[in-house]
């Protein structure tokens, strides 16, 4: 537990920007990782989540009714998607308490979508072969990268379904893909569950696989909840959820904490929106404050200056646009700790 006058003195240093992390028991804004081999179950028990919505990057819901599908064929349908999925009307309906499960079922094919609309970009046959032969490594990754963060801490319970591949040399089942699609998905799951079939039945049918959930020498697994069971013998969508649920329970009751709702878990999470025009009156109250302390040595006119010149060069406060937002927060934040100081 944190020692309560190590509270207090970060409280006052740096007020509503200090936080304490809590956590949710509920699958909202959880993200899940389901993978393994075929036909063991991963998107039929997907799609028995809240609501479910595929975004299928692969031929996986064939034998499922009852599912919402968006239509997700190319790089420019995911883009849609992810942009249509947070606007203003699906983040009010999640910021009202709505349950929504997006599945993105195979989804070691985002790479390969990304892959295809960066080759019709820079109209070259592989992406290693863009800009002169340097290749366009980082637009990939970051174009990954920042469709799976948009679709994070909105308030969906995002699940993605792939497959394994075995690693020769690490000798273990590792999910399957381009490291550089992979690794933002992986890097960002709450829970990875590795699946194991179970075989057949006396009848000749398939019986439940089982979920695995910390990593083994055989395979890659994990949950970031340190009370959670890491064995899900009847791997069913209401055993996963209870899974999760009680799991975290558990670790509030270990560890002296209330539960709270989604909204409150994100709140370390949330952006200050901050408006440009205040920005500039702050600072120029801040520079006024500065010259009523400043002696006849003018150090803190001297200090002005040269926090101005350091974030935006030789461009002064009252002819910085928009696009230096960033570097005047910055300023403000300097002055601010200045004026506190004297």
């Amino acid at each position: 537990m944190l020692d309560s006058n190590i509270m207090d003195l970060f409280g006052k240093e740096f007020k509503n920007d200090v936080k304490v992390s809590r956590i949710s028991e509920d699958i909202r804004g959880k993200a899940i990782v389901i993978y393994g081999g075929n036909n063991l179950g991963k998107s039929l028990q997907a799609s028995r989540l809240p609501n479910p919505v595929f975004m299928p990057c692969e031929k996986g819901l064939n034998a499922i009714n009852g599912a919402m599908v968006l239509k997700t064929t190319c790089w420019a349908d995911l883009e849609r998607n992810g942009r249509k999925l947070t606007s203003r009307n699906f983040v009010e309906a999640l910021d009202k308490g709505a349950q929504i499960t997006l599945i993105i079922d195979g989804f070691e094919n985002i790479g390969k979508y990304c892959k295809a609309m960066l080759c019709q970009k820079y109209k070259v046959p592989t992406i290693g072969k863009a800009n002169d032969g340097f290749g366009c490594w980082e637009e990939y990754e970051n174009l990954v990268w920042g469709f799976v963060d948009n679709l994070l801490g909105v308030g969906y319970t995002v699940v993605f379904i792939g497959h394994e591949s075995w690693d020769g040399k690490k000798k273990k089942f590792l999910i399957s893909g381009d490291e550089r699609n992979i690794k933002p998905i992986r890097d960002n799951a709450d829970i990875v569950c590795y699946l194991e079939s179970n075989g057949l039945d006396e009848n000749g049918k398939p019986i439940h696989s089982s979920a695995y959930l910390a990593e083994s020498k055989d395979f890659f697994a994990r949950t970031r909840f340190s009370y959670m069971d890491t064995y899900i013998e009847d791997f069913t969508a209401e055993n996963l959820v209870s899974t999760i649920v009680e799991g975290i329970k558990r670790q509030n009751k270990a560890e002296g904490f209330d539960n709270v709702d989604f909204k409150e878990q994100q709140d370390i999470y949330k952006e200050e929106k901050v408006d440009f025009k205040d920005v500039i009156e702050t600072i120029k109250g801040q520079y006024d404050q500065l010259l009523d302390k400043d002696d006849d040595s003018h150090a803190l006119e001297d200090f002005f200056l040269d926090t101005v010149e350091k974030y935006l060069g030789d461009i002064p406060v009252s002819e910085a646009t928009e696009t230096q937002l960033e570097s005047l927060i910055c300023i403000k934040n300097n002055l601010e700790e200045k004026l506190e100081t004297i």
